[in-house]
């Protein structure tokens, strides 16, 4: 994805937003610049990024082939992680960590942005799982689950998130 701006502030939305979709060919362009683009192209004003982030989010899904790599902050630090390597991720209080066999990462991303992820799953409120990580799924009170993932982490699903966790793991 190209961002084609003369605001700052502009590309730095995009690229927030739109982190998950760095790959495709496009172009963003904010809207009246005097440009033309050989690729196809979006013009998008500041006012309009968050739309275009949710259309984004409800209309375009990643290949399950791909191997996406989401930059994640570790003391300071930036660090590359293949996204399949993520157990699950969780949002406490405003911050989102992702955390993997071994390590716990803060992110900079939002908890929605993970949903489109093959193979991901909103469990609750604050959490999302990789499905491909349960390693069992066990009946819990009032009609929740409870989760074991491959690393012995427990997770509820609430009730509100149980069916779309079942047709999640039937369709693979």
């Amino acid at each position: 994805m190209k961002i084609i701006s003369n605001c700052r502030k502009f590309e730095a939305l995009v690229s927030e937003h739109l982190v998950m979709w760095k790959e495709l060919p496009i172009d963003i362009i904010e809207y009246g610049m005097d440009t033309l683009s050989s690729a196809t192209a979006i013009y998008v004003s500041l006012d309009n990024i968050e739309e275009l982030s949710q259309f984004f989010h409800e209309s375009i899904r990643i290949p399950h082939n791909k191997k996406m790599i989401v930059a994640f902050k570790n003391n300071g630090r930036t660090t590359l992680l293949d996204f399949t390597s993520i157990y699950y991720i969780e949002a406490i209080g405003r911050d989102v960590h992702a955390y993997t066999e071994n390590d716990g990462f803060q992110l900079k991303q939002r908890l929605y942005e993970f949903e489109p992820f093959p193979g991901y799953c909103r469990v609750n409120k604050s959490t999302i799982v990789n499905i491909r990580l349960v390693d069992s799924i066990i009946p819990y009170i009032s009609g929740k689950l409870l989760l074991t993932l491959k690393d012995q982490q427990e997770i509820e699903v609430s009730r509100s998130y149980v069916k779309e966790f079942k047709n999640m793991i039937t369709k693979g």
